[in-house]
Order: C-alpha cells, then sequence, then structure tokens
C-alpha cells in the first residue's frame, strides 16, 4: 500500500488521478543512433548531433524561430556522401523546427547535384 498523497516524497515521483498513483518518468529525448552506428559519423558527445552541426549551434540565438539551416557543410561527415538530416541533426537538442528539416534536405541535395 502506497502512504497517503500527502507524503511529499512521493508527489515528488508520483502523480495522483483519481484517487490512484503514477509514476512520474522524466525522461530526455536521445536520437537512435543504431541505423548508422557502423558508418563513419562525428558526433557531438553531448548533443548527439553531427559535431559540425553542433558547434554552429552553440552559440545560437534564443529564438528558435529565427533560425536558418547551417548549410551542407555542417552536415557532412566522414562517410561519402551520408548526411543526417532532421530532427537526429540537432540530437538533443529541442530547438529543431520542421522549416529546418526542409531547408536542410534542400541545401544537401543542391551541394549534391551540383558536385555531380
Amino acid at each position: 500500500m502506497l502512504p497517503s498523497a500527502e507524503s511529499f516524497e512521493l508527489q515528488k515521483w508520483y502523480v495522483w488521478r483519481r484517487g490512484r498513483a503514477f509514476p512520474v518518468s522524466q525522461v530526455g529525448y536521445h536520437p537512435d543512433t543504431s541505423i548508422y552506428e557502423e558508418l563513419q559519423v562525428h558526433q557531438c558527445y553531448a548533443s548527439n548531433g553531427p559535431i559540425k552541426l553542433a558547434a554552429t549551434l552553440i552559440g545560437g540565438s534564443g529564438d528558435c524561430l529565427k533560425q536558418v539551416a547551417a548549410g551542407a557543410d555542417a552536415l557532412k561527415n566522414p562517410e561519402p556522401g551520408f548526411f543526417i538530416l532532421g530532427s537526429k541533426s540537432y540530437g538533443r537538442k529541442s530547438s529543431f523546427l520542421l522549416k529546418i528539416g526542409h531547408e536542410q534536405v534542400m541545401t544537401v541535395l543542391d551541394a549534391l547535384t551540383a558536385s555531380a
């Protein structure tokens, strides 16, 4: 039997709904990198995003709506022709916008067609 809802320790880890206690899980987002774990990819140890892009995002402004895509060079990896795009490119950072993902795809496609 669980202690009463008035117990402070219990309130920190449980949410009470209709007289029942439900555990609270506070987990951070972590991108699944298993699809490219055998490839040569330089990842930032802190954000799990591509290292060049992570370096450009460190000094970013606080307003995520003013973001612009970093360009194809920031998304490159040592693995030839392999780019990490979309939300995986931001790793654990929560400031990713779908608009940025679309811009990433367009800049990488432009870079690939220009080099072909």
